[in-house]
This record gives structure tokens, C-alpha cells and sequence, in this order.
């Protein structure tokens, strides 16, 4: 049984998205005057809506987890591909 873990570690979610070979993604269509955009990770093969993202770099991808106080829960293991972004506040 895979263990559910919440995290705001930089390190722990980069870790994490390597041994799943997840990227860090933007949707496209969020841009706007009101915020930078929806951050995601993406592996490829489980994500819906390729076409609206946009491969980013870590940095940009924890600028905007930072602003948006997001929160990384996740399933420990190697086979297992469920996690979520969330604010931080749940």
C-alpha cells in the first residue's frame, strides 16, 4: 500500500518528478494580466490537453508554486503516478 505524503519542498517534488519522468508544465491558455498561468507536471502519456502545454524550467515552475502557495501531495513509490497540486492551506 502506497504511502500519501503533502510537501512544499523544492527538492522532494523535483526528486519526485524524476523518478517519473514528469515534466514541469504551463497551460498555455491561463496567461493573463491576473497571474502567470497553471503550473502542472506532466508524464507523458497520462496527461490530458498536451496541445495547451508548455514545457518550462524548474525555476519558473517554483515561481509560480511559490506565488500560488501550492502544495505537492503525492503516493510514495515507484509505480505509483498519483499526485496533485493543491493550495496549501488544505
Amino acid at each position: 500500500m502506497a504511502e500519501t505524503k503533502k510537501t512544499t519542498d523544492h527538492n522532494e517534488i523535483k526528486k519526485w518528478a524524476e523518478e517519473h519522468d514528469a515534466k514541469p508544465v504551463k497551460v498555455k491558455q491561463t496567461d493573463s494580466d491576473m497571474g502567470e498561468g497553471l503550473v502542472r507536471l506532466a508524464i507523458e502519456g497520462y496527461s490530458k490537453g498536451d496541445s495547451d502545454l508548455e514545457v518550462i524550467g524548474w525555476s519558473e515552475f517554483f515561481h509560480i508554486f511559490e506565488e500560488n502557495e501550492l502544495a505537492m501531495i503525492y503516493e510514495e513509490g515507484d509505480k505509483e503516478n498519483f499526485f496533485k497540486l493543491v493550495n496549501r492551506d488544505n
